[in-house]
Order: structure tokens, then C-alpha cells, then sequence
């Protein structure tokens, strides 16, 4: 991942050579009015959950253990309204939602039912992000925009586990019980955006955000990065793809034991573009 990140800040910077000539001209893409995209990300997933009670030794459980499959594909989509030459209001949202069954390799304790060892569990993890930032550019020219934004991010984050003994001969699973975890809450973003023209039709887009979660008895943070490069095909019309990067990271607190939800997740993106 270093080595693509290498390589399109290269291009970049590649860019500004090639765009001085137009210098004349404002980009006509990267300066349209309306721009949506709307894709695919394909993710490979690492993810953990732990709990530490009052009295009790710590226990972690990764997403391999609930038997969740740690690569999915998810949709992505973003918007963005140019208000003047300075200002944009941008959103999007994107996401990361599996789910899978396996038997406990260890006992642990999650919310208020305690999992023994071998018991089988159906796990269901989501996480949804959606946001709305203004952004202002801070350097804008011919082929350039460099900038920053300010806005709202909504993450929905939720791990839902419900547990069942298996029986003897044809009787059913004794259930153990259901639990779920989740947060919801409208949280303060910062978000940071480099957009480069390098030739009339083929534009590369840098940007990254981080928000800061604290919410009741939970605290933590969520970061990402992204880096797209843009094709028209057309004047209202192209495609696009590029790699992103997410960190998503929450402690629950309630005072009588600390629970830590940890996945990180990052791939591949392909997607449509609608400008004018």
C-alpha cells in the first residue's frame, strides 16, 4: 500500500509540470459545477474485539474467531457542489457490513452473556458512515486545488453475537442468549483534500478525514485516506478507481469493564463518475 501511495503522490507532483502550460485555462473537470461518483470498494478487513471486566483478565476475539469473512465488497458513493471558486460542499458515504457462524475457540464474556467454549455463534458486524463537510480551498489555480473542510460525520457502528449450546442427538441448540454493541452519534469532522489535473481529461484526487468519537460512555476515533484517479470519457461522463484506507477505533467504558472495538479495512475502488 506505502508503494501506491508513493506513486500517485509522484504523479502528482508530475502533474504540475505538465498542467504550466495551460496556466490560460481553467480546468473544466476539476472546476464543474456538480460531481458524483458511485462504486464499489473491495476490502480486506482485519478486526478485533476485547473485553476486560472488573476482576477478570482481558479477552480478545478477532474476526476470524466469529467466523466472519474479512474480505467484502461494499458500495461508496460522494458528491460534491462547487458553491464558488473557493467554496464546495461535499458528502458521501461508505461502509463495511459481514456476517458468519463459528464455534467459540475460547470462553469470553460479550455485553451481558458469557460464551463458552465450542458454543456456536452467529456474528453480525456493520459499520456506516455517512458525511457532509464544507471545504475551501486554500490554494486554487489553473489545474490545482488544494484545501480543507469542516463538517458532520454519522458513524453507525454496530456487533451483534448470539450464542447457542449444541445438544445431544435431534434436539435443538440451547440458546445462550443475544447481545449487540453499537453506537450512533453526529461527531465533528477535519478533512483535507489535493486535486491535480495531469492531463485535460485525467485528474488525481487525494483526500483523508478524521473524526474524534466521544459519545455517552464510548470514546475513540475513525481515520481514512483515499486515492483516486479520475478518466472522462466524455464531457459529462467518465470512470475511475484507486485505494482507500479505514481506521475505525472505539473503547466502551460503562465503568464496571472496558469493551475496545478495532477494525481496520482498505483495497481496491472502482467507480462511476456523473459531472456537469
Amino acid at each position: 500500500m506505502k508503494h501506491i501511495f508513493m506513486s500517485l503522490i509522484f504523479l502528482f507532483g508530475l502533474g504540475s509540470t505538465v498542467c504550466v502550460a495551460d496556466s490560460d485555462v481553467r480546468n473544466s473537470y476539476l472546476y464543474e459545477r456538480f460531481t458524483l461518483k458511485g462504486g464499489v470498494l473491495h476490502h480486506s478487513a482485519t478486526g478485533e474485539f476485547s473485553s476486560k471486566k472488573d476482576g477478570k483478565k482481558k479477552v480478545e476475539v478477532d474476526l476470524d474467531d466469529l467466523g466472519l469473512d474479512e474480505k467484502d465488497n461494499t458500495l461508496s458513493v460522494s458528491a460534491r457542489l462547487r458553491l464558488s471558486k473557493k467554496f464546495s460542499l461535499n458528502s458521501g458515504y461508505f461502509g463495511y457490513h459481514e456476517s458468519g457462524k463459528n464455534r467459540s475457540p475460547f470462553d469470553y464474556d460479550f455485553g451481558d452473556i458469557t460464551i463458552p467454549v465450542n458454543a456456536i455463534t452467529d456474528s453480525e458486524v456493520n459499520l456506516d458512515v455517512y458525511y457532509v463537510n464544507l471545504g475551501y480551498a486554500v490554494y486554487s489555480a489553473e489545474n490545482t486545488e488544494v484545501g480543507l473542510g469542516i463538517g458532520v460525520h454519522a458513524a453507525d457502528f454496530s456487533l451483534q453475537i448470539e450464542a447457542a449450546i449444541e445438544s445431544v442427538g435431534p434436539l435443538p441448540p440451547v440458546s445462550i442468549g443475544q447481545e449487540t454493541e453499537d453506537i450512533l452519534a453526529p461527531l465533528p469532522n477535519l478533512y483535507l483534500f489535493a486535486s491535480r489535473a495531469i492531463k485535460e481529461n485525467i485528474l488525481l484526487h487525494l483526500n483523508g478525514g478524521w473524526m474524534s468519537l466521544s459519545y455517552d460512555d464510548y470514546d475513540g476515533d475513525l481515520f481514512f485516506v483515499r486515492a483516486l484517479l479520475d478518466y472522462r470519457i466524455k464531457k459529462h461522463f467518465g470512470i475511475g478507481g484507486g485505494y482507500s484506507y479505514y481506521d475505525f477505533n472505539v473503547d466502551y467504558d460503562p465503568g464496571n469493564k472496558v469493551e475496545t472495538y478495532d477494525v481496520k479495512f482498505h483495497g481496491p475502488m472502482v467507480y462511476l463518475i456523473l459531472g456537469f
